[in-house]
């Protein structure tokens, strides 16, 4: 079966599961398959067949993935071109592979010359019409005019040639399903059956000029979700890692050294039970693959020991399709490549080739199904690498030119090459390319080009070169080699250095002598540069000095190009983070982009500024204003004056008042929007400002008072609740009075109490989070245990609201009016008597319903029906709350089967934003959203008590949560900031039920009194608003884990605030009593068979409080 196969194969299976993510995109197995189909077709138009070559130079995104599978679609070969290359390496490429056509955009449309063949632009409007138009059924083998063989030629890869050019690697359609088939059994069984046999989500972070490419395609092969990572964020491990925790990505492969980066960034640092089985309500990654270059013992042993993540090693040149060799990291203690996969034979041999003995060294030779034809174009090359195989009449076997030896346990050990190539960063590099690329140069007697090894660790390229002529500087020369070599080579076969010498050093054998070479020196200055000024500068240099490992010798300047001293994209990245740390503003692009310490600096300063610039942003204006859209929304509401958050946090023995007071006035003036006010102008809209600096008011806000004899008990916990309403009341926003805090005293040597009540404009959930961990910081900055300062704030509340508003306008967003449109029209029958009215449904009108639900039913929901439907808790809940408000319905004769519900998020959208950081910004940045969910054709009644038609609803909701675009950020941002689609959605119906799961609070907690922590005693995050406001929703329903500290057995808490004028207790109380026997049933699909493992779904989610 060929990869299309496969891929067909699997459309049928999962046709409504989610294949593939890139941005803000997603495509369901039947969905890409459409699009592939559609693809596949225009390219049998322009007289693709099969063994005919298709060139893809696309950008990062959904089509690459789309035109990859649509040329196999058609049986034809794929041939990639990386954008970043030299046009003059883009133009040989294409002339040796001779595509039939090539499939390119408007970035890079200009750069084809004659060799592309007929070039298709998937921007031009005329193209996108027709793709539009095609069919999108499977291909037939009519169309393709004949069956596709698994010798047909699948791809060529190019790789760095030792001829002086770039060799394609010709690789057929048979190693891709040997390798394919290998993987499944091997790898992906046993890690999804180790995650409770659910779909899995997996990163593509893989260059697809790259084979390997392929590792993270074979998941979707096999029924899994990819996610592609765009170039920005897959180079910058901040983001990256920010954005697996937000889209809960399972597994993702990596050269080893970006894998230490994002080790060492925190990538293992997640909340895992021990050991390789890792239950449903994990988070953080569980599967890495690497491959590429060698594995360091230090990255090898901390992926090893990390509980639960399991951890491939994947060796194999491009010439044997990908991979021919797998270790698994739990199976050894030191690195290793392991044992030949399916079908493939491993040899390891002498000079004379005869095998070499365990334990000694010898060439590796591979052979097998997944040996490539050979190098396109040069056949005289192939046949010195693809030699017969003395053991195998008739087969051939692939000299690697790697180093290798059998160990004691009877696997293979990686030890280097027998010949010049090497690897870095996973690239695969031949000096003499480079050399005969150098020996071109005008001036250029002779070169060589050797691997070095980098101060900092690693490999670096040094050249060496023999001058016709002495009067060109030494400087001019390297700048001239520099350029020249740009213009022919990628940026990672650009030499670090250049060493001009008189000649070259030879052995008594009359060749080089490599180790009588100078050392090459990377503290060269192409100019007489300047020495740093700026704070920013120092720091910056003293950094790049530190990271490339360049003493103080060497005489660096901020004008010094840092890839030219020796930085990498991998350098460049552990340079970003570190800076971060320090407070310095840049990112990897600017690395890229700028290149120089001053230009970084500058970068920096300017953002700097900008952060720290006083800013005013229009408020209340629903079409014109630049903030975010929850203020937006509630802002003129009654009562919004008082809408509150407060926490009481536990204040360390020992505290003075004048201490205090410099820790709160330190925490307010790094958070510059508790410093903030709301104006109301003239014509009655707001504007909400922020200081340039925020002044020092502690001492006015802080009040003072014993904790009394009282503490802790009840008593004294309604009592300080009722201080929160009248601290609330007290707040003026527009004296920029958003905050209040009263400190109850007690004993010097015990701990006390500190109550922060904050209205919600500046805080949310995740914002306590924050403040909790500046406290503590100020406190040990203010008393001497530290001299570290508090950790950078990233992108700023307005700043965000800026970004927003610029959102509003782009095309990608504005294209999901239609949903949303759709979503608040589509009919929603009344629950009671009436509508929502503002003015009659007020908190002081409303009443409360308690809801507990017992431990033999929360536990099984909790932590075994997510896993077994390969859900998450939410689909669960709201699967089951559909369920249970459809039969609710059918009781009183409304057979309506859908539910408007309106949720709430944490709304810290990054990927929303790309490039934004709301990881340490304190404000309100909770999303509100409408979805409907239903029932489709399942009776909810019937559901009521049947496991498996329950099971087929909670799957069916998960299905239109997952489709909800943008995790429903965009509902608000349209609907506030978007004069074309407010009125679309402000008319629309508003949902009658609100539903906010808080997640789990675990048993700790009963018991700590640590500095600095939500006091035990406490409930947590307080809320509080005046008794006038309106309500939200005529049922609003807020649901909490919690687990008991004795038993540890889990329940479900929480309440429903309804609108005691439209339905009554009796009415709330028996759609509460079919909810739980709704949760009571899926506690069935654990053990009932054929309900496991049919949906997709993800690992439990913790939320923060999110209002």
């Amino acid at each position: 079966v060929t990869v299309a196969g496969l891929f067909g194969d699997q459309v049928l299976r999962s046709p409504g599961e989610i294949a593939l993510v890139a941005g803000a995109r997603s495509f369901t197995f039947a969905g890409l398959s459409a699009e592939v189909n559609r693809y596949a077709r225009l390219l049998l138009e322009r007289g693709v067949r099969q063994e005919h070559r298709v060139a893809l130079l696309l950008p990062r995104d959904e089509r690459m993935v789309i035109a990859m599978f649509a040329v196999f679609a058609v049986g034809a070969a794929y041939v990639p071109v990386d954008a970043e290359l030299p046009d003059d390496r883009i133009g040989y490429m294409l002339d040796v592979a001779g595509p039939t056509v090539t499939l390119v955009t408007d970035r890079d449309v200009a750069r084809l010359g004659s060799a592309a063949g007929r070039v298709v632009n998937l921007d031009d409007a005329v193209v996108c019409a027709r793709i539009a138009e095609l069919a999108d059924g499977p291909v037939t083998v009519a169309e393709r005019g004949g069956e596709v063989s698994l010798d047909h030629l699948a791809y060529i890869i190019f790789t760095s040639g030792s001829t002086g050019r770039p060799k394609g690697v010709a690789v057929g359609y048979r190693g891709l399903t040997n390798m394919y088939a290998n993987h499944v059994e091997k790898i992906f069984d046993r890690v999804v059956a180790h995650q409770g046999g659910r779909r899995m989500r997996i990163a593509h972070t893989t260059s697809f000029s790259f084979d390997a490419s392929w590792e993270q395609l074979f998941w979707l092969l096999n029924g899994h979700s990819v996610y592609v990572i765009n170039e920005e964020m897959r180079r910058d491990p901040q983001q990256l890692l920010a954005y697996y925790d937000d889209q809960r990505i399972d597994g993702f492969d990596v050269t080893p050294s970006y894998g230490q980066v994002l080790v060492d960034e925190g990538l293992l640092e997640r909340d895992r039970p021990a050991g390789r089985s890792v239950s449903a309500d994990a988070t953080g990654v569980v599967f890495v693959s690497l491959g590429g270059e060698a594995v360091p013992e230090r990255l090898w042993q901390q992926l090893r020991d990390a509980p639960g993540v399991e951890s491939y090693n994947l060796y194999g040149p491009t010439e044997y399709t990908i991979n021919a060799l797998g270790a698994d990291l739990a199976d050894s203690p030191n690195p290793s490549v392991g044992t030949p996969i399916f079908n493939t034979r491993a040899y390891i041999l002498d000079q004379n080739l005869q095998f070499a003995l365990p334990g000694v060294p010898g060439e590796l030779y591979l052979a097998g199904v997944g040996s490539a034809r050979g190098y396109w174009e040069q056949s005289a090359l192939a046949a010195e690498r693809f030699v017969a195989c003395p053991w195998e009449a008739g087969a051939r076997m692939y000299r690697t030119g790697d180093l290798a030896r059998w160990n004691d346990e009877g696997r293979i050990d990686f030890l280097g090459r027998v010949d010049e190539q090497t690897k870095i960063r996973g690239y695969r590099i031949e000096p003499g390319e480079i050399r005969d690329v150098l020996e071109a140069h005008p001036e250029v007697a002779r070169a060589e080009v050797i691997a070095a090894d980098h101060p900092s660790g690693g490999k670096f390229l040094a050249a060496y070169v023999t001058t016709a002529r002495i009067d060109t500087s030494d400087d001019a020369l390297r700048r001239s080699l520099r350029e020249y070599a740009a213009q022919h080579l990628p940026d990672y076969m650009i030499p670090a250095s250049y060493n001009r010498l008189e000649t070259f050093p030879l052995t008594t054998t009359g060749k080089l002598d490599r180790n009588a070479l100078p050392a090459p020196d990377l503290g060269q200055s192409t100019a007489h540069g300047r020495a740093p000024e700026t704070d920013a500068e120092r720091d910056i240099l003293a950094a790049v000095r530190d990271l490339l490992g360049l003493g103080d010798g060497a005489g660096l300047s901020v004008e010094d190009d840092f890839f030219q001293l020796g930085g990498d994209s991998i350098l460049s990245i552990q340079l970003v983070s570190r800076m971060r740390r320090m407070g310095v503003v840049i990112s990897a692009a600017d690395v890229f982009s700028t290149r120089t310490v001053a230009g970084l600096a500058r970068l920096s300063d300017a953002r700097q500024s900008e952060l720290a610039a006083e800013r005013t942003v229009p408020l209340k204006d629903l079409r014109s204003s630049r903030l975010w859209p929850i203020a937006n929304k509630e802002v003129d509401l009654p009562g919004f004056s008082t809408l509150v958050q407060a926490v009481t946090f536990v204040v360390p023995p020992g505290m003075t008042h004048d201490t205090l007071l410099r820790v709160l006035n330190r925490v307010v003036a790094h958070h510059a929007a508790l410093g903030g006010r709301l104006v109301v102008d003239a014509d009655g809209s707001f504007r909400f400002e922020v200081p340039a600096r925020s002044p020092e008011v502690a001492k006015d806000r802080m009040v003072i008072e014993a904790l009394g004899p009282a503490w802790p008990d009840p008593t004294w916990r309604s009592g300080n609740r009722a201080r929160v309403e009248e601290l609330a009341r007290s707040l003026h926003l527009d004296a920029g009075v958003l905050w209040r805090a009263v400190w109850y005293t007690g004993s010097a040597d015990a701990t006390s109490r500190l109550l922060l009540v904050m209205h919600h404009l500046v805080v949310d959930g995740v914002s306590w989070r924050v403040l909790g961990d500046d406290l503590r910081q100020a406190w040990e900055l203010e008393t001497g245990r530290t001299a570290e300062p508090l950790l950078p704030v990233g992108t700023s509340l307005l700043n965000w609201a800026e970004m927003l508003a610029g959102r509003a306008a782009e095309p990608d967003v504005r294209a999901q009016t239609d949903y949303w449109a759709e979503t608040v029209t589509t009919d929603d029958p009344l629950l009671g008597s009436r509508a929502l009215d503002a003015a009659l449904d007020t908190r002081a009108t409303a009443k409360v319903l308690v809801i507990q639900v017992p431990a033999r039913v929360a536990g099984p929901v909790l932590k075994e029906v997510p896993g077994a439907l390969a859900a998450e808790i939410n689909d669960v809940l709201l699967g089951s709350l559909t369920i249970a408000v459809g039969a609710w319905r059918a009781r009183r004769g409304v057979g309506h089967r859908r539910v408007l519900i309106g949720l709430e998020g944490h709304g810290r959208e990054e990927t929303f934003v790309p490039g934004s950081d709301l990881s340490r910004t304190v404000g309100w940045f909770t999303t509100w959203f409408p979805v409907g969910l239903d029932t489709v054709d399942i009776d909810p009644v019937t559901a009521l008590t049947d496991p498996g038609a329950s099971a087929d609803v909670v799957r069916h909701v998960n299905e239109q949560l997952r489709a909800v675009p943008d995790r429903g950020i965009g509902y608000g941002v349209l609907r506030e900031l978007a004069p074309d689609s407010a009125g679309r959605l402000v008319d629309g119906l508003v949902p009658q039920i609100g539903f906010n799961y808080l997640g789990q609070f675990g048993p700790g907690g009963a018991v700590r009194d640590s500095a600095w922590e939500m006091a035990p005693e406490s409930p947590g995050i307080v809320g509080s608003a005046d008794r006038t406001m309106p309500l939200f929703a005529v049922l609003d329903i807020s649901l909490v884990a919690v687990q008991n500290a004795e038993n540890n057995e889990w329940t479900l808490r929480g309440n429903i605030v309804y609108a005691a004028g439209i339905l009554s207790e009796a009415e709330v109380s028996e759609l509460l009593e079919l909810w739980v026997q709704s949760l009571e049933t899926l506690t069935s699909c654990t053990t009932e068979a054929g309900v496991r493992n049919s949906g997709f779904g993800n690992p439990e989610e913790d939320h923060e409080d999110q209002r």
